[in-house]
């Protein structure tokens, strides 16, 4: 399932990167805009594969 839901993070990644950029009035080749569409989408998956979670 992770491998399905990774697949689909990355189908999107262009029109997130194109969504970010227009709200922050950035061309889309803007890493400030991409970093964000790349890695914010993956905290999910990274922070479900803990085998202990975070005390709060």
């Amino acid at each position: 399932m992770r491998g399905y839901a990774r697949k689909l993070w990355i189908a999107g990644e262009d029109a997130l990167t194109e969504a970010i950029a227009e709200a922050d009035e950035l061309p889309a080749t803007d890493m400030a805009a991409r970093a964000p569409a790349r890695y914010v989408p993956e905290i999910p998956d990274l922070t479900g594969t803990s085998p202990t979670p975070s005390p709060r």
